[in-house]
């Protein structure tokens, strides 16, 4: 795969993340409109816009950064636009982005692992199921489902963390699993600052709890008919 494949799929997955349990204080390191503003680049603004709306959010985000130089909250919000900003600029770039969001993530975690109640290990996990793996990327699907984890020990509710979550049970077979964190995901309360996000994130997790639904019932069934002419051989040669 071609360095300009792997970069293209990196972007072309839907908004990267919608993530965050989002403060109402505004007198919070990050304030709430920060993730309002984010959700409406990604769902409302048009496609051609999102570049520079993201690159704007960034710029804002520094001075909040250089504002409160010990808070872990800017950089996590930092790392989380600068990946939707990646899949909005697409091309060879957006690879060199996706690191740069990875990066100032881990810095949020070094300061606090539960900033964004627990979010920033979702984001984490997220880059690295999604990137392409060595030697063109970092992605690594083992590392990944370790910080979906970590993300629920921290918030159990979390819908985004519960979606990344049983969608990698899915793919990796454990569709049991991840019928019971898909179901949670749906279950999970609206953020009000991120309401745009969540109902998109739902929209997602009705597709992906159809899906595994689909497959338990398909393999109940070969179960069940495998089961009758099992038995049925085994009668016939008593």
């Amino acid at each position: 795969m071609s360095p300009s494949a792997s970069s293209l799929r990196l972007v072309a997955i839907p908004l990267l993340l919608a993530l965050v349990a989002a403060r109402a204080d505004d007198a919070a390191p990050v304030p709430a409109a920060i993730a309002t503003r984010w959700a409406e680049i990604g769902h409302l603004a048009a496609p051609a816009e999102r570049a520079a709306a993201y690159d704007a959010l960034i710029a804002e985000l520094d001075a909040l950064a250089t504002a409160s130089p010990d808070s872990a909250e800017p950089l996590a919000w930092k790392g989380i636009v600068l990946a939707s900003a990646a899949r909005a600029g697409g091309g060879l770039a957006a690879l060199d982005r996706a690191k740069s969001a990875r990066d100032l993530l881990l810095q949020a975690v070094h300061r606090d692992g539960h900033t964004l109640n627990g979010a920033v290990y979702a984001a984490l996990g997220q880059l690295y199921y999604r990137a392409p793996r060595w030697p063109l990327g970092f992605g690594d699907p083992d590392k990944a489902v370790e910080y979906f984890r970590q993300a629920l020990e921290i918030d159990p509710e979390s819908i985004d963390a519960n979606y990344f979550l049983a969608d990698w049970l899915a793919a990796h077979g454990d569709v049991h699993q991840a019928l019971i964190h898909a179901r949670k995901a749906l279950a999970a309360p609206t953020r009000p600052a991120l309401a745009l996000a969540d109902r998109a994130r739902r929209t997602e997790t009705e597709t992906l709890l159809a899906n595994i639904e689909e497959r338990l019932a398909d393999a109940e069934q070969k179960q069940r008919h495998g089961g009758f002419w099992d038995s049925a051989v085994v009668r016939a040669f008593r």
